[in-house]
């Protein structure tokens, strides 16, 4: 099985007003940025942040401004939300546009890729999704001790950014966050790790403290669009489907 992240979205109670306040983990910023700006109906406000903080944000009183959220189901569970699923993406390794594509297709291709590689860079696991499961990856390859003096983590953002840069030579993160990044290229998804299971969820669920009244239509933003092209925006965007 290859590493995905599921989308999941959270819905506020709210009314239809001039602006919709959307909070999100940055895998989803791909395809929800376009759906957004398609939404015509109101101005839809997006605020981007990790896993970490933004479960800090839902559980304080931040939490009443926004109308819709995309978390993993982790977050949704911590937070004690019923969550809807949206969508999956996948894991994958980048490299500078310029280096040629290490082998990566199988877990012993990886694990020799990542040893060789001078420098990795990745999401601060206590941060960010994706980082637990690129931990979880070394140390299923027995490779955690060697990769974390080479590591370089990131709290947010892109986390191939350093990569375009030339500042580091590999980098792991969600595949929809690999693509928008200036001077890098996608070497590919990971493989499947026996006995890893790579799924970082993420799904939807009403907000009963929302800052307005009645209840917005589930998906309002996302639905606006027919089902093709809502799957088209999310297949270019690389969250590979539609959960």
């Amino acid at each position: 099985m290859r590493s995905w992240l599921w989308l999941l979205l959270m819905f506020s109670s709210a009314v239809f007003a001039e602006e919709l306040h959307v909070l999100s983990g940055g895998a989803a910023r791909g395809f929800i940025e376009p759906l957004a700006a398609k939404y015509g109906a109101h101005k839809v406000s997006l605020e981007y942040q990790t896993m970490g903080a933004l479960q800090k944000t839902m559980a304080g009183g931040e939490a009443r401004k926004y109308d819709l959220v995309i978390m993993t189901p982790e977050v949704a569970e911590k937070l004690k939300l019923d969550a809807k699923p949206l969508a999956r993406v996948g894991i994958g390794v980048a490299v500078h546009e310029s280096a040629p594509l290490p082998d990566i297709s199988t877990p012993a291709a990886l694990k020799k890729t990542l040893l060789a590689a001078k420098s990795v860079v990745y999401i601060n696991p206590e941060t960010g999704t994706s980082g637990k499961y690129v931990v979880e990856m070394f140390k299923k390859l027995n490779i955690h001790e060697e990769l974390k003096a080479k590591s370089t983590l990131v709290d947010s953002g892109y986390a191939v950014a350093p990569v375009g840069r030339g500042e580091v030579e590999l980098g792991i993160h969600q595949i929809s966050e690999i693509l928008p990044v200036k001077g890098v290229k996608l070497v590919g998804p990971l493989p499947a790790i026996p006995a890893l299971h790579h799924l970082c969820r993420r799904g939807g669920a009403r907000h009963d403290e929302g800052r307005r009244g009645a209840p917005i239509p589930a998906i309002l933003v996302l639905a606006r669009s027919p089902r093709r092209a809502c799957q088209s925006r999310v297949q270019r965007a690389r969250v590979v489907s539609r959960a």
